[in-house]
């Protein structure tokens, strides 16, 4: 905790009432008083303190994830895709918050994130969409999915190295929703059909 200015300021003056009045004594009071300020400049300086770690910036998306987040934005134009969505964000426990039960469980997913998310124009979640690479364990994948599933989401996983097109993205989309029942007072999904002139290009922007 940084001490006091006045407790500085109390220390300096001690200080100097210590040294001699010969010419090196008030060099030497002199040097002390500067670097007072400075350390007072130093401790009470606006803006972030620095860290006692070296921290870097990576980027948020790979090359294959970029890739696959422009398939999605082709394939469902009409619907928001966000990515590395935090699983903190999507679900929390059904138990009393503050309960030891309840931290025990949040800390099943908290650090977990999942690489995107369909939102709808009411900002439901459609779907959950995981891009899977080698590195992948289908058990720990069936855990996260069992955990989602649980939350009433529905996950969709495809293989970095298979990427599915737009089109075949859309088609199992709606093939998805319309076997399932639709939650209560909420249209499905694929009841709304593709705008077939914005598919190919940028969301919110017309195909050339």
């Amino acid at each position: 905790m940084p001490v006091a200015t006045d407790s500085w300021a109390d220390l300096a003056s001690r200080l100097l009432a210590a040294l001699p009045g010969s010419p090196t004594g008030l060099l030497l009071a002199v040097l002390l008083v500067g670097l007072l300020l400075l350390l007072l400049r130093w401790l009470f300086r606006p803006g972030p303190r620095p860290v006692p770690f070296r921290v870097r910036r990576r980027a948020l998306l790979t090359d294959n994830e970029i890739d696959f987040l422009e398939r999605l934005e082709a394939a469902f134009p009409d619907y928001r895709v966000h990515c590395q969505v935090s699983m903190g964000a999507l679900m929390e426990p059904d138990v009393p918050g503050g309960s030891p039960d309840f931290l025990s469980i949040r800390a099943r997913y908290a650090q977990k994130v999942v690489d995107f998310v369909l939102l709808d124009d009411a900002f439901e979640v459609v779907a959950l969409i995981e891009l899977d690479d080698r590195t992948h364990r289908q058990s720990r994948d069936a855990e996260r999915d069992a955990m989602t599933a649980a939350a009433g989401y529905v996950t969709l996983r495809y293989q970095s190295r298979a990427k599915p097109e737009p089109e075949a993205l859309r088609a199992e989309l709606h093939r998805l929703h319309a076997a399932l029942s639709p939650a209560p007072g909420r249209p499905r999904p694929d009841s709304r059909p593709p705008r077939e002139d914005r598919a190919a290009g940028p969301r919110g922007q017309p195909s050339r």
